[in-house]
This record gives C-alpha cells, structure tokens and sequence, in this order.
C-alpha cells in the first residue's frame, strides 16, 4: 500500500501534474481520472525511480522505500498529513502513508518521498 502510494503520488501529481481539487466537485472523481487519461496519453516524458532496501534485525525488519520523480514536486512544508485536519476528498494517501510508516523523508522539493517500515522485533529500531 505504501509503495503503491508513493508511486501513484509520483505519477498523478509529479509527471502529469493534476490537481487534486478536481476530486472536490460532485463529478470530480470522474474529472479527475478522465484528466488523468488523457495527461498519460500526451506524456512525452519523465521519470519515476523506486528504491527499495531490507534490512532484518531480530525477530523482525525495516524496508526502505524510495519514490523519485522527475516532474515539478510538492509543498511539504504546507501539505496535510493529519486524517483529522484533512476535511477534503485529497491528501488522504499522505496520511496512509504516515500512519502506516515509522518514518517518512520528502526532499528535493518534494519530487522525493522515502519511507520506512518496521515490523515485529526489529532489535536494531532507532
């Protein structure tokens, strides 16, 4: 679900550019994925690296994902990633992404996201 996050965040926001206040009409799921179309049809170019690593400590582990774009990045300093101060239909992923995550890096304008899972008894957990 992370990974595909990212990725899809990467994808809709960072190459084709689209605007998740499209989702806030009553057709705007439908505007948005239309839009969405016809941007993936037109895309010339641009670049979305993964990274992934694994690490196992005790009983447990941390996977590390990395999620690059090429395209024009994200305000970090003023995106929502709190569920109970995001009213609208957008900016939900962000909020699964930290509640799912132990840590979380945007950088290099927002056009890089990393994030990190840990599970069981990840004895080497910082």
């Amino acid at each position: 679900m992370v990974l595909a996050e990212l990725y899809f965040n990467a994808l809709d926001h960072g190459l084709l550019g689209l605007d998740s206040a499209l989702k806030e009409t009553p057709d705007g799921f439908c505007e948005y994925y239309s839009e969405r179309s016809k941007r993936l049809a037109d895309l010339q170019e641009g670049k979305i690296q993964v990274s992934l690593s694994h690490e196992r400590f005790g009983e447990g582990g941390r996977l590390q994902i990395g999620v690059e774009d090429t395209g024009s990045g994200f305000d970090v300093e003023t995106s929502t990633f709190e569920l109970e101060e995001n009213a609208s239909k957008s900016g939900r992923g962000l909020v699964l992404v930290r509640t799912l995550t132990r840590e979380r890096v945007y950088s290099k304008g927002g056009t890089r996201a990393e994030a990190s899972l840990v599970w069981g008894n990840a004895e080497g957990d910082s």
